[in-house]
């Protein structure tokens, strides 16, 4: 098995209730839950993507 780590950035805002989720993949795990995360690639806005809380804490730093 070959090991690999992502390279690049996401921006991210952590999910509150009653925000606009028109674009965002990964729902259809369910609804987001209070601690997950909207991601978005800084180079295209509107590529959206959920991120659960654990994951997120798990794998990512802020680097700004």
């Amino acid at each position: 098995m070959t090991v690999y780590r992502k390279k690049g950035v996401v921006e991210a805002t952590r999910w509150t209730p009653g925000m606009d989720l028109t674009g965002v993949t990964g729902l259809d795990q369910g609804k987001p839950v209070d601690g997950d995360w909207i991601a978005h690639d800084p180079k295209n806005p509107k590529d959206k993507w959920l991120i659960r809380g654990e994951y997120f804490a798990n794998n990512y730093e802020q680097v700004t």
